[in-house]
């Protein structure tokens, strides 16, 4: 609510979609709220969850590589989701395999049942490390991802992935 006070139904708690850690809180074109989990445990942590405030249904993207540990997530216009396996040093994205522009007629397809879609891996972070933590991500209008790193308390590194060359 723009008036700063909580909406009704909240705090949001969808059944089945437990998760621990959650970091990043990004929207979807169509609304739904995709959160980071970059807990250890197994149960709840190290997965993506995109939850519909209207359904209050949540998907679970839990096949993440071992040890992902994701903290930050972006969400380009075509609803690519892109996330930094901070702990792993790489960029990963799950790629919106429907042609167009999503729509609630057109929703968002990641070529798999959230629970078995597999990310794909693109750049590294920044120099190896196994220290690295990616705590900020975002897209520009040029479709460019920006990541934040920490590679040490005194050498953070901005790190750009230029459109089409990820």
């Amino acid at each position: 609510n723009p008036n700063g006070t909580v909406a009704t139904g909240s705090p949001f708690l969808a059944s089945g979609a437990t998760f621990d850690g959650p970091q990043a809180v990004v929207p979807d074109t169509l609304g739904n709220i995709w959160i980071s989990s970059n807990s250890s445990n197994s149960s709840t942590g190290n997965r993506l969850i995109a939850f519909n405030p209207t359904t209050k249904v949540a998907a679970k993207y839990s096949n993440l590589p071992s040890g992902c540990d994701p903290y930050s997530v972006a969400i380009d216009g075509h609803d690519d989701v892109f996330f930094a396996c901070s702990v792993l040093g790489y960029l990963y994205e799950f790629v919106n395999a429907t042609s167009g522009t999503p729509s609630s007629g057109n929703p968002p397809s990641y070529a798999a049942a959230p629970s078995s879609a597999t990310p794909t891996k693109l750049g590294a972070l920044a120099p190896a490390d196994s220290g690295n933590e990616s705590y900020g991500m975002a897209i520009d209008s040029l479709g460019d991802v920006w990541v934040a790193n920490t590679v040490t308390t005194t050498n953070p590194t901005l790190t750009e992935y230029a459109v089409g060359n990820y």
